[in-house]
Formats: C-alpha cells, structure tokens, sequence
C-alpha cells in the first residue's frame, strides 16, 4: 500500500472507508491477475492498473503482481487525482 493510502482512507467518510477496506482485503484472493467482476482496467497513465468504485467520486487504484505475490494500492480517495504519480514508483509503497 502507498504509504498516502492510509491518509486517503481517512478522508473518506465512515461508510466509504469501511467500504474501501473490505476492497482491499479481498485483493489477495485474485492472485492470477484475475480482478473482481467490478474492477476496471485503466488506461493512459495507469496502464497496468485497476480500479473499483468506492463512491461516485472516489475510486480504488490498485495493481497485482501475481508472479511476485504483491498487490499494491495507489490510491483510495479521489477520482484518479493521485494515482498517477504514486502508481511510478515502488519505493514508497509498505
């Protein structure tokens, strides 16, 4: 998770943020780059990556790395606003 995901889930509100971690603990169980039926595939920018609608305006950015067992979550606040610098680097993800 990047390490401005937590921020993001604070953010949002109750509903949503409870809504966005039940998102992310399910990630793991589509370990063979399969995605959850409401996943999106994006494009651009974050080609590789996929996102689940939280609310109307924020998604979860997230991408598996079924080879190296890893998931890693961009984003969860937001409509794509931050995704796109923090989906360059792994470095700053934990």
């Amino acid at each position: 998770m990047h390490r401005d995901v937590e921020k993001d889930l604070n953010r949002l509100q109750k509903k949503q943020a409870e809504k966005a971690k039940e998102k992310i603990s399910k990630t793991p169980n589509y370990p063979n780059n399969d995605s959850p039926e409401d996943s999106e595939l994006l494009k651009g920018d974050l080609k590789g990556w996929l996102s689940q609608r939280i609310s109307k305006k924020d998604r979860l950015v997230y991408k598996i790395e079924s080879n190296k067992k890893i998931v890693y979550i961009a984003a969860a606040y937001g409509h794509y606003d931050e995704a796109p610098r923090r989906s360059k680097s792994t470095a700053s993800y934990r």
